[in-house]
């Protein structure tokens, strides 16, 4: 099995708080950082190592919504499909920060309510907003907007002003986000959640935009993961996708696959939302019940190959050989962090 893992966060993302791994035993994840061969990774975090890997075309926007949308049992047509997803803008100073839509737990109901407003006001704009998931919304355009947007998990916890659209067309769907605040500002669905206490829906982000367009083969055949839109890609590539085991020796106890791929995002929410504890919570999981057991696999030869990537900051080759190379120490988490990296060039 040539087995590769993929692990958003891995490293807490501010420097500024090393402290974070103070009293983390996590002698798995240290000996499979230090025992195997380091190559670059030049990928601009999960979504952009995720369209290399399964080789979408090159462009400003990473392609994702007419995929997403097949995935949800909608016929994408060959127009041009946006992302639209309900999120939460939380205002900090001067700020504008951005919260997903996994925070405000919507019923198809209230999507479905928002939906009607949003296509009676855009309807002579020619677009046309579609909800199949309550958290998975899309936008269909009349004409294919020339606009650059960052996907919406790549700003998660982040200022949305520097993310705006950007493009020909920016100062269009600017104002299309305008309205959409102003129209949510008092729909009847928010004013129900605020009096039940609930976060209200501030805005949309538009992301993902393009046409549907076939995938090569996948060089993996399975996936294993509880991300969408990786799924996404995994069906449109014509790779197998299963369900999401708990633990490693869950997985190793399902039949093997040859070029398996593993996703494991448990650290993405606690690192983008700067809580602390949670990440320290979610790797010390990790830790026990997938790479303390990917470890052992390695010693029996289950695993013939692992390749442990951490989009956007490395990635790492292991071998059953490579696991007893003792004269490479085991180097704390801590040393492989960015700053960390940084310091060492």
């Amino acid at each position: 099995m040539q087995l590769t893992v993929v692990i958003p966060h891995l490293f807490w993302p501010d420097p500024e708080l090393p402290d974070i791994y103070r009293d983390l035993p996590l002698p798995a994840a240290e000996k499979l950082l230090s025992r195997g061969r380091h190559l670059p990774d030049t990928t601009h975090g999960l979504l952009d190592w995720l369209a290399q890997a399964f080789q979408l075309p090159a462009g400003d926007m990473v392609p994702l919504a007419p995929l997403s949308l097949a995935l949800d049992g909608i016929s994408h047509d060959q127009a041009y499909w946006l992302r639209a997803d309900p999120v939460v803008l939380q205002l900090n100073r001067d700020q504008l920060v951005l919260a997903d839509s996994g925070v405000l737990s919507l019923s198809q109901h209230e999507a479905d309510a928002l939906i009607d407003t949003l296509n009676r006001h855009f309807e002579s704009d020619g677009l046309t907003f579609v909800a199949p998931h309550p958290t998975r919304w899309y936008v269909r355009c009349a004409q294919a907007p020339s606009i650059t947007v960052a996907a919406v998990a790549d700003i998660v916890g982040q200022d949305i002003h520097p993310n705006l659209p950007r493009g020909n067309d920016a100062m269009v769907w600017h104002r299309h986000l305008n309205e959409v605040q102003m129209l949510f500002y008092t729909h009847p669905v928010n004013e129900a959640r605020e009096q039940a206490g609930d976060p209200t829906v501030s805005s949309l982000w538009f992301w993902g935009g393009g046409r549907h367009a076939p995938l090569a083969a996948s060089r993996f055949d399975t996936l294993a993961s509880d991300n969408w839109e990786a799924n996404a890609l995994a069906h449109a590539a014509g790779c197998n996708t299963v369900e999401m085991p708990t633990t490693a020796s869950e997985w190793l106890s399902q039949p093997a696959a040859a070029r398996p791929l593993l996703l494991l995002d448990s650290l993405s929410g606690p690192a983008q939302y700067g809580d602390a504890y949670g990440w320290r919570e979610a790797i010390s999981a990790l830790e026990r019940d997938w790479l303390a057991p990917l470890w052992q696999a390695l010693a029996t030869r289950r695993i013939a190959r692992l390749e442990l990537v951490v989009p956007g900051r490395l990635r790492c080759v292991i071998t059953p050989a490579a696991r007893w190379a003792f004269w490479r120490p085991a180097r704390t988490l801590s040393s492989w962090a960015p700053a960390s990296l940084e310091a060492r060039q």
